[in-house]
């Protein structure tokens, strides 16, 4: 009953760690995590990174409410 709604929580959390990793270098040993892909290499890094977190952050959690109701 409260997974799709910690689901939802974690997700926003971290799409906002990614547009956060955008303006600011993370940490080092989670910089090869938060590596932009390489099918995003017509976009600079900063841009990548801001579009997975709205990816993430944004569409991941309408998804979940939209299929939980």
């Amino acid at each position: 009953m409260f997974l799709p709604m910690i689901l939802i929580g974690v997700s926003v959390l971290f799409g906002l760690s990614w547009i956060l990793f955008a303006f600011v270098n993370p940490p080092f040993l989670l910089s090869s995590f938060y590596y932009t892909p390489t099918f995003l290499f017509f976009l600079g890094e900063r841009t990548g990174r801001i579009l997975i977190g709205i990816l993430i952050g944004v569409v991941i959690p309408l998804l979940i409410m939209m299929f939980w109701l």
